[in-house]
């Protein structure tokens, strides 16, 4: 399946493990607004006034939902424990804040991968936000994954200071620098006097090229078409990003700084599987 997708310089995506089953996708241009629908969309219960248009998190949604008399969940693009735009609520407040005081606790700063926060977890002996000690286990893991991404989301953790080991970097293929083209004459000069044959002048001509005026990005869920997209970025000046199923968090932060980095609209083109969980990601990559 091949989806598409768009960001400005300044947009924002987060995610740490996309989750399938989105929702009724109502969405935004810009990221501060874009749990809400677009100013003058038509939503259950009439049209949005301009005053929507305010900063979007969990009490904000709610309140909106409730003034609209429609659902949370016809609120946002994914569902209501996934979407990072309405992160707030009791028990993710409460999984970030242990997430977060466990972080600093261990003073971790920046290049720090999860794995090493759940090792350190484990040898502390660290207690989990019921009581409950926290082990070496599948489940300990999963709620460790999840509380990162609600402290992440919530600001109470640096986004910038994981790093992304289980999918491979980014690779950029940046465009040349852009040139008028020329056209001059080669060849001996006619006016020096010479004992052979002067050379006779060829004219050459150098076709001008523009650069691309958008970052292009191509996101794939797995690294068996490289062979063939490579080739692609490299023709287009494109950046290819490929993970192991679903991208981090990381993977959508540095786009963000890639993006404010270019100064240029960015374009996404997102190849995924034909199934639910294929379908959803470009989704919650976007948010």
């Amino acid at each position: 399946m091949i989806q598409s997708t768009d960001t400005t310089a300044g947009d924002t995506a987060q995610k740490e493990s996309a989750p399938a089953g989105t929702k009724g996708a109502i969405q935004s241009k810009h990221h501060d607004f874009i749990a809400a629908p677009a100013c003058g969309q038509e939503v259950p219960g009439g049209t949005l006034p301009m005053e929507v248009l305010r900063p979007m998190d969990y009490d904000t949604i709610k309140a909106l939902a409730k003034e609209r008399g429609v659902p949370v969940q016809q609120m946002l693009a994914l569902a209501v424990q996934n979407d990072p735009f309405y992160v707030g609520q009791p028990a993710q407040r409460t999984a970030g804040e242990w997430f977060a005081k466990w972080f600093d606790a261990a003073g971790f700063v920046q290049g720090v991968h999860l794995r090493r926060v759940h090792y350190y977890l484990v040898s502390v002996e660290a207690n989990l936000p019921n009581g409950k000690p926290y082990e070496n286990t599948l489940e300990a893991w999963q709620f460790l994954a999840q509380a990162s991404k609600c402290a992440r989301y919530l600001g109470l953790v640096d986004v910038a200071a994981f790093d992304d080991r289980r999918n491979p970097p980014a690779q950029v293929f940046y465009t040349p620098e852009p040139n008028e083209g020329d056209i001059y004459i080669e060849g001996d000069d006619p006016e020096l006097p010479v004992l052979t044959m002067p050379e006779l002048p060829r004219l050459t001509a150098t076709p001008p090229s523009a650069q691309q005026p958008y970052a292009l990005e191509i996101w794939c869920e797995k690294s068996t078409m490289n062979d063939v997209l490579m080739p692609l970025c490299r023709k287009f000046g494109a950046v290819l990003v490929t993970g192991l199923g679903e991208l981090s968090v990381t993977a959508c932060h540095l786009l963000v700084e890639r993006a404010q980095a270019s100064g240029k609209p960015t374009r996404i083109i997102y190849l995924s599987d034909f199934d639910p969980a294929g379908q959803s990601m470009p989704v919650a990559v976007s948010r």
